[in-house]
């Protein structure tokens, strides 16, 4: 029987009885009883008690030692895999061994030691009762939320949520909350970064109550802030708006969430010419870094494009859509920077479900995508365009009227032609080309060879002149004998234009 591991006891002796499987291998004694081979089978509990020690003694001792190492990359590395091995020791190792230790290193001066104390303390914070957490490692924790190094500060805020778990929601609203909210006003950047993510994970830790009277205040200022400062905090704070919205929500009274909705709509239009900051009615800090205009707008932008679903969701759906944020995603299918464009268009189809029966408002957006000359945004669009047609034809957006000013058909062939440009092999180009004539130029249906007048009409605007007149140019010209004249009169229309891309005399055959 094999010793087994879990996170209470290390080499513990599974209770079940030997199996069929396994007694009816062992002999047969000379009295006819394999009794005596069946204990002789069972381990000894006090061997695997020693077993227990022996690891405790050597192993883990051997690692507690590797911590401090005046190498910081072998410390770290040492440190990293005690953090891996904790939820494999016994409580009470833990306790004697880790606590003890994780104490101890942060009230050592040495900024390293108080580091890794951080560490240790998230750890071990929800494997003991709360009433150990407060007696031994609280006060430790209140001192590691002010110490005189702005990277502690930072380490321990980022722990401040696996404390919270593990001393209740009581010690959580009178202790920790008051450290969060001192940290997320710190000189430090990277504190500020900390105490922006940790109030996120702070959200489903705590009751309705302490989320309407501390953290939306705190949300609001930090927001407010980071607006004012323009620094790195800005795309981070972007970056969790949706999930802050979200676990808000309910908590929020109707200003509340207007002023959450007016931040996001000015971040997304942060670093435009038509943008301006607005006042949320927050004071200016008292420490402000040192801003440089521009340096994070494009990815503030960015993030918030990613969070666009989630507030479209936050905003109220379609009614909301229409109200806040339409001209967002105008902007954003416009916007001069490609990452933001690709942004939007890997979330299209989610806005599609999204909207509903609202969806034809979104028609003229997935078109300006699905016509972008960047092949990054329209292959952003193609692994979801089932869906967003889909969507689309369900609500009766797809209708012959609607199409006839840009037919998919023709969005679709622009495209078409410009992966043709960017194509590099001549060979796939060619095939290209010739599929384009046989299966439209040359088709039975006079609307196909229409559509093929309409790709010759935007192929003189993307493809090379030589390579137009190459593939497409005397396949054009055929069709001046088509049978349907609607077809014959816009190959007329097309002559002026042919007879002024030609050039003598390498183009005096195609004249004639």
């Amino acid at each position: 029987m094999k010793s087994t591991v879990d996170g209470d006891h290390l080499f513990e002796v599974s209770d079940s009885p030997p199996s069929l499987e396994n007694v009816q291998f062992l002999p047969i004694t000379e009295g006819g009883s394999s009794l005596p081979s069946v204990l002789q089978a069972i381990p000894d509990p006090t061997k695997i008690s020693s077993k227990q020690a022996n690891f405790t003694n050597t192993f883990l001792k051997s690692v507690l030692t590797s911590i401090d190492s005046k190498d910081p990359v072998v410390a770290n590395a040492w440190l990293e895999t005690l953090l891996d091995v904790i939820d494999l020791l016994p409580k009470e190792v833990v306790r004697e061994e880790i606590l003890t230790l994780a104490v101890s290193k942060g009230q050592c001066s040495q900024e390293s030691a108080r580091l890794a104390s951080c560490k240790l303390i998230g750890k071990i914070s929800t494997k003991f009762e709360p009433f150990i957490l407060k007696s031994e490692i609280l006060g430790i924790v209140q001192c590691l939320c002010q110490d005189v190094s702005g990277e502690v500060r930072g380490s321990m805020c980022m722990q401040l949520a696996a404390v919270a778990k593990g001393v209740g929601l009581n010690t959580t609203k009178s202790l920790i909350l008051p450290e969060l909210v001192d940290l997320c006003s710190d000189e430090e950047v990277n504190v500020r970064l900390a105490g922006i993510n940790t109030v996120v994970q702070m959200l489903p830790l705590v009751d309705q109550e302490t989320r309407s009277d501390t953290l939306v205040p705190l949300v609001k200022k930090v927001c407010e802030r980071s607006l004012r400062v323009e620094d790195v905090t800005l795309p981070v704070t972007a970056h969790l708006l949706g999930r802050i919205c979200h676990g808000l929500h309910d908590d929020l009274t109707k200003e509340q969430k207007d002023f959450f909705i007016n931040y996001y709509c000015t971040l997304s239009k942060l670093g435009l010419p038509d943008a301006k900051k607005t006042d949320l009615g927050l004071p200016m800090p008292d420490l402000v870094a040192e801003v440089k205009n521009g340096e994070y707008e494009a990815e503030c932008r960015q993030q918030c494009a990613y969070n666009f679903p989630a507030m479209v969701l936050f905003a109220g759906g379609p009614t909301g859509y229409r109200k806040h944020l339409h001209d967002i995603l105008i902007s954003f299918v416009t916007d001069p920077s490609l990452p933001v464009r690709n942004t939007i268009a890997l979330s299209f189809h989610q806005l599609c479900t999204l909207i509903g029966s609202e969806v034809g408002i979104l028609r003229e957006s997935f078109l300006n995508l699905l016509r972008s000359e960047n092949l990054e945004v329209v292959a952003a669009l193609v692994p979801n365009i089932s869906h967003i047609l889909a969507a689309f034809n369900h609500h009766q957006v797809l209708t012959q009227s609607s199409l006839r000013p840009i037919p998919c058909r023709q969005a679709a062939a622009r495209t078409l032609l410009v992966f043709l440009r960017h194509m590099d092999t001549e060979e796939h180009r060619d095939h290209i080309n010739k599929t384009l004539v046989i299966e439209f130029c040359e088709a039975n249906s006079c609307h196909k060879r229409m559509l093929f007048l309409s790709v010759c009409q935007m192929a003189l605007e993307l493809l090379p002149l030589s390579s137009f007149k190459h593939s497409l140019f005397e396949p054009l010209l055929a069709l001046h004998t088509d049978s349907v004249p609607n077809i014959r009169l816009k190959v007329v229309s097309f002559l002026p234009i042919l007879k002024g891309i030609l050039c003598l005399p390498e183009d005096r055959q195609r004249l004639q």
